[in-house]
């Protein structure tokens, strides 16, 4: 595999408007949980790390037909949106393949699928190639899996440079009741949960290396990995812990040095802990003894299909600040069963 390299990043969180924000909060620690309006089936408010609704551009859009999720999928491309200005200065001029990750939905017709893709495009005004262009609906892995299809693009020559990442969000009394029912938000009657959140992010991605003459550090990924868990969360087949430690069989296969920090998309809920105990006990041997370990939903809750990107701008904040050793593993379960991982590392122009 070619390595491809991250020449720019633009994210927003409910701890950061921006890249450079979002790192210092969650570095620093600081979390933004409060309560919403809607209650739950005790009638106790819920808890979400939110973006005030000031924060994001309004949308005005003719193609409501083609936004999935309804209400939710509005606020979506709010998050989108409000990428643009961080995006304007990295974002080339030239159509540019957008490639997204959304929550899991399975029945994305080809006309939402595009429809979508350009309202993503006109706010945050981006020139995009519609040919070359995805949405990727697979849940929390979706925005892993959005980098990777988009690897696949620069290598096939079609593009130079590719737009790819992830937005969710879990601000709809609908999707909260659902998951209030099955008993996964964190509450004070259930620890074993999560507190749900939202946010957006997105990576300029390329296969041409820096110029010496910038001399700058740089960033690129390594190797990558998908996998699939038979007895994830919705699933009557037992757990038995194959989905990650697949994708760690697949990853490592080739990348000999040992991993010096990990993000992962754990959440609060003992069911992720479980799968990493499994997947990093069998694969220890590829972990330095004192690598760091990252599970930034502590402080954003939980991205869903945005958490990889953003995950990814954090660990090239760390390496650029030298409070993550490098290599940085990166990896995003799904609800569903996708499993999706990437290595990133410096490199030196």
């Amino acid at each position: 595999m070619a390595d491809t390299y991250i020449k720019g990043t633009a994210i927003i969180t409910p701890v950061g408007l921006h890249t450079a924000q979002t790192c210092a909060s969650v570095r620093s620690g600081i979390m933004r949980f409060a309560q919403l309006p809607w209650k739950d089936k005790k009638y106790d408010p819920f808890v979400m790390a939110t973006l005030p609704d000031g924060c994001l551009p309004l949308i005005d859009t003719e193609e409501k037909e083609c936004i999935p999720f309804g209400d939710r999928g509005l606020r979506m491309l709010r998050l989108v949106g409000a990428l643009q200005e961080e995006l304007a200065p990295i974002v080339p001029e030239q159509e540019i393949p957008l490639v997204v990750g959304l929550a899991q939905n399975d029945k994305l017709s080809i006309e939402v699928t595009e429809g979508y893709l350009r309202q993503m495009a006109a706010v945050s005004k981006i020139n995009i190639d519609q040919s070359l262009s995805r949405l990727i609906a697979k849940g929390r892995a979706s925005g892993i899996l959005a980098i990777i299809e988009a690897m696949k693009i620069l290598e096939s020559g079609s593009a130079r440079a590719v737009l790819a990442g992830g937005c969710d969000t879990y601000k709809d009394p609908e999707l909260l009741g659902a998951l209030d029912v099955e008993t996964r938000l964190k509450s004070e009657t259930n620890r074993d949960g999560f507190i749900p959140g939202e946010g957006a992010g997105l990576l300029l991605l390329t296969n041409h290396p820096p110029q010496k003459s910038q001399g700058a550090t740089g960033y690129r990924i390594t190797a990558t990995a998908t996998g699939f868990e038979p007895g994830h969360i919705h699933s009557k087949a037992p757990y038995r812990g194959k989905g990650l430690s697949q994708t760690f069989k697949s990853l490592f296969k080739d990348f000999t040095q040992k991993i010096g920090t990990v993000y992962s998309t754990m959440n609060g809920e003992s069911y992720w802990g479980k799968e990493w105990g499994v997947a990093s006990i069998r694969y220890k041997d590829h972990f330095a003894e004192d690598h760091g370990f990252e599970h930034p939903a502590d402080c954003y809750g939980d991205l869903g299909g945005a958490a990889g990107p953003v995950m990814t701008a954090l660990a090239m904040g760390g390496l650029a600040n030298n409070y993550n050793k490098a290599p940085v593993l990166i990896y995003a379960s799904s609800d569903d069963g996708e499993r999706a991982a990437i290595i990133i590392d410096n490199v030196q122009s």
